[in-house]
């Protein structure tokens, strides 16, 4: 086994053990069957004959349970008055934030433009939502250093962009003949 497949194995029992209590979930957009294949302990079969067919299918899964979130959150509280804390809170979103950003740190990954699109994403509307709520708090320096900030996250946001792309986006901002 190389190293790399070592890492990958020892990444994947590390998972099994993080999710072992939720394999057997009687909720979510995964059954059980499923969330063994996501962690290496069931091989694919049936319908799932290849490795893409499976990828494809929990792709749009996701796609489409991510567009159920974002009904939720938009109708729980102006429509039903349920409050969305007791389901999107600090405790429930941190592990999904670090999953999609902090997991490529960790494993060393090259920079991802797309995760960095997020990223900068977070930054931006985070800092909207903090200067629109605390309108109170805050003065012409702090817009200015926030101003600063948001700058600063999407320049490096941009720098993960691949050379073709930068190459192509330059060609896009010259004048034509």
């Amino acid at each position: 086994m190389s190293q790399s497949d070592e890492e990958k194995e020892y990444r994947l029992q590390k998972m099994l053990e993080k999710y072992k209590r939720h394999i057997f979930a009687s909720r979510g957009i995964f059954h059980s069957k499923t969330r063994k294949r996501l962690l290496g302990q069931l091989k694919l079969s049936g319908r799932y004959r290849t490795k893409t067919a499976f990828w494809s299918e929990q792709e749009q899964k996701v796609k489409s349970a991510l567009v159920d979130l974002q009904l939720f959150i938009e109708t729980a509280e102006e429509l039903h008055n349920e409050n969305i804390e007791k389901v999107l809170n600090l405790e429930t979103l941190k592990p999904i934030v670090e999953a999609l950003l902090l997991n490529p740190v960790n494993r060393n990954a090259e920079p991802d433009y797309s995760r960095g699109e997020i990223a900068n994403l977070f930054v931006q509307n985070g800092f909207w939502y903090l200067q629109c709520m605390g309108k109170k708090l805050i003065n012409e320096s702090s817009i200015h250093t926030i101003n600063l900030a948001c700058d600063l996250s999407h320049f490096l946001a941009d720098s993960f962009r691949s050379d073709s792309e930068k190459t192509y986006l330059s060609s896009l901002d010259r004048p034509s003949k």
